[in-house]
C-alpha cells in the first residue's frame, strides 16, 4: 500500500462537510419555496441568516457567520457546495472535526466582516471560506504529502471559474455578490496555514480568537463605511435626536451618494419632526399652529393617515 492510500483510509467522514452542506441545502429551497421560485427580497434573506449591512451594524452580528449558509442563485449554491466537498472535506479529514469546525467559524465571520467592511454588505454563500480553504491547502500542500491534492489543474481552474463566476454576478446583478470575501478569505487560509506551521496548537487558537476580536471591532465602529453611518443615524432617530441623526445621514450620503436608506430616512425625519411640532402645538390647544404643520406633514407625505385623522378632529 502506497503512503497515500495509508493517509486516506486513516481519516473518517467529514461531518461538518456534510453538515455544512445540508444546512444550505435545506435553507436554499425553503427560501425559493418561500418565494415561489422568484426574485427574492431582502426580507427573506434575513429571515434565513442574512441580515442587510445597517442590520448587522445594528446589532444582528449573528448575520456575519449565517449568511454563508444562504445562496442567491442556483449555480452560485451548486459551485460552492462542489467547492466545500473539494476542498472542505479533504482538509477536515485530515485536521479532524474540532480543528475544521474552528476554521470554518473564523473564516466565514472574517471575509464576511471584511467584505463588510470594504462593500455595502457581508455577503452571501461558501465563496469566502472556499478561497480560504483553497490558500490553506495550498501553503502546507508545498512541503506536507498528505496535502497534496490530486488534480491540481482541475482545482485551479474550478477556483478561477468560482472567481469569475462571482464578478459575472457583480456585473449582472450590480454587486449583490461582492469578491472582497475572496481575497481575504485567500489571505486568511494562507495566515492559518502558516501560523499552525510556527506555533503550537493552543497558542495558534488563541491568536485566531485575539484577531477575529479585534477585526469585530470595526462592526461597532467602521466610519469609512456609509452603512454603518446609516445605522448610527437611525439609532439617533429613533431617540429623536434628529441633529445627530441627520448629520450620520449625510455623512452617508457623502461615502456613497446613491444610498438611497439615508435619502428616504432624512425625508422621513423631517416629517417625524413635523410630527413632533404638530403633537405639541395640538395638546396645547394651539389648532392654528397645529393645523399649520399638519397641512406641511401631508404636502410631504400626502398618503400620512395620522396627520389626516388629527387635521380633522381639529375645531
Amino acid at each position: 500500500m502506497t503512503q497515500q492510500n495509508t493517509i486516506e483510509t486513516n481519516y473518517k467522514t467529514p461531518w461538518f462537510t456534510w453538515f455544512i452542506t445540508l444546512i444550505s441545502l435545506l435553507i436554499f429551497i425553503l427560501i425559493n419555496i418561500q418565494t415561489d421560485f422568484k426574485e427574492i427580497d431582502l426580507a427573506t434573506y434575513k429571515a434565513f441568516g442574512a441580515p442587510a449591512a445597517v442590520d448587522i451594524y445594528q446589532g444582528q452580528y449573528w448575520g456575519v457567520v449565517f449568511n454563508s449558509f444562504v445562496h442567491a442563485y442556483s449555480t452560485q449554491f451548486i459551485l460552492n457546495i462542489i467547492g466545500i466537498w473539494i476542498l472542505g472535506a479533504f482538509v477536515e479529514r485530515r485536521i479532524g472535526l474540532f480543528h475544521f469546525v474552528l476554521f470554518g467559524l473564523f473564516t466565514s465571520i472574517i471575509t464576511s466582516i471584511f467584505q463588510l467592511a470594504l462593500s455595502t454588505d457581508a455577503g452571501l454563500g461558501l465563496t469566502g471560506v472556499n478561497y480560504a480553504l483553497f490558500g490553506y491547502i495550498f501553503v502546507r500542500s508545498q512541503n506536507e504529502e498528505e496535502f497534496k491534492l490530486k488534480r491540481r489543474n482541475f482545482i485551479f481552474f474550478f477556483m478561477i471559474g468560482l472567481l469569475t463566476y462571482s464578478y459575472y454576478l457583480n456585473f449582472i446583478y450590480k454587486g449583490i455578490i461582492a469578491t472582497e470575501a475572496m481575497l481575504s478569505g485567500l489571505i486568511s487560509g494562507i495566515i492559518i496555514a502558516v501560523t499552525i506551521k510556527y506555533l503550537r496548537s493552543s497558542r495558534y487558537i488563541a491568536l485566531f480568537f485575539l484577531f477575529l476580536a479585534f477585526s469585530g471591532f470595526s462592526l461597532v465602529y467602521a466610519p469609512w463605511s456609509s452603512e454603518w453611518h446609516v445605522a448610527k443615524g437611525i439609532q439617533f432617530h429613533e431617540k429623536k435626536q434628529y441633529k445627530l441623526a441627520k448629520k450620520h445621514y449625510l455623512i452617508a450620503l457623502k461615502l456613497l451618494p446613491h444610498n438611497k436608506l439615508a435619502k428616504e430616512n432624512i425625508d422621513i425625519m423631517e416629517i417625524d419632526k413635523l410630527c413632533d411640532k404638530a403633537y405639541h402645538f395640538h395638546s396645547l390647544k394651539k389648532y392654528n399652529t397645529a393645523r399649520k404643520f399638519y397641512k406641511l406633514i401631508l404636502k410631504k407625505d400626502p398618503t400620512n393617515d395620522w396627520a389626516k385623522e388629527n387635521l380633522n378632529e381639529l375645531p
